[in-house]
């Protein structure tokens, strides 16, 4: 929490308002605010309601007319702000992204996150790669329109999915965000206990499952009647590769079966393989 108010007290562009909002955590998030001493920064609690909310929350609370969002656990780079400030005069009423690196502490490594091409249409990049709402430069007035969706899951892909089909979008050619990866993270920790899995495989589900219950006429030009299934399936694709890498070689083996029966999919031939290399090196080393 602390590097990243840091990031943010770093910045070149210094006309900023920080709303730190507090989902009754136990890292003394307050003490960590009222430390820094900062009349920018704003403190806002919130009883136990998960990362939409308090988003939401922030979006009620902001004074400015773009937000941008930042994880407690990851950091900007010193011109993330200036760069969007520049590029507003040009698209006042775009979405603004900037790139992203990668920053894994197990080895102090880093690599950048993709950027979306000019033959691309944002849409579609959102549905195939990681975007992350903390990318994005976004107008207030389109969050106050569409806000978070109230999962703990997938909530950001939502909305940006959202977003993404009403909206212009600017990629920038810049990568100011740093998405920290830690063994602490939360999408790190769940693939330890076989019930956890399940429980938020299931809340991921039904966050895919919402959005096209609820949007499909809004993002029809974009979508064909298999993306659902695509991403549903991609998704438990995806548990399954995590839950092999953590050697928990039958449940990542279901997984995949229950993938495969959503239908076999060429956008997921790459995540195949992944998952049948790990799996069978898995099994080998156990014999």
């Amino acid at each position: 929490m602390d590097i990243a108010i840091q990031s943010v007290q770093a910045q070149t562009y210094a006309n900023w308002e920080l709303l730190v909002i507090d989902d009754a955590s136990d890292d003394h998030t307050a003490e960590v605010v009222k430390n820094r001493a900062d009349q920018r920064i704003k403190y806002l609690y919130q009883q136990k309601s998960e990362r939409s909310k308090a988003r939401n929350k922030g979006i009620e609370n902001a004074r400015g007319k773009y937000i941008c969002f930042l994880d407690d656990d990851d950091f900007l780079q010193v011109n993330f702000l200036s760069d969007f400030n520049k590029a507003i005069p040009s698209y006042p009423n775009a979405i603004l992204r900037t790139g992203f690196n990668y920053h894994f502490l197990s080895d102090n490594t880093a690599k950048p996150g993709k950027l979306i091409k000019n033959t691309q249409h944002p849409f579609h990049f959102a549905l195939k790669e990681m975007c992350g709402v903390w990318s994005l430069c976004i107008p207030v007035t389109y969050l106050l329109e569409d806000r978070f969706a109230d999962f703990p899951h997938w909530q950001d892909t939502h909305l940006i999915l959202r977003l993404f089909a009403k909206y212009p979008v600017v990629q920038l050619n810049s990568h100011n965000y740093v998405y920290v990866q830690h063994s602490e993270m939360g999408t790190q920790k769940i693939f330890t206990d076989n019930s956890e899995i399940e429980k938020r495989l299931t809340l991921n589900l039904a966050a895919i499952r919402d959005f096209f219950n609820r949007y499909s006429q809004d993002v029809q030009q974009f979508i064909t009647p298999t993306t659902e299934k695509i991403l549903l399936s991609g998704k438990i694709l995806h548990y399954a590769n995590v839950t092999v890498a953590r050697n928990n070689s039958q449940k990542a083996w279901n997984l995949f079966i229950r993938s495969l029966k959503m239908g076999l999919f060429l956008q997921h031939y790459k995540l195949y393989m992944v998952f049948l290399r790990k799996y069978f090196l898995t099994k080998w080393k156990k014999s």
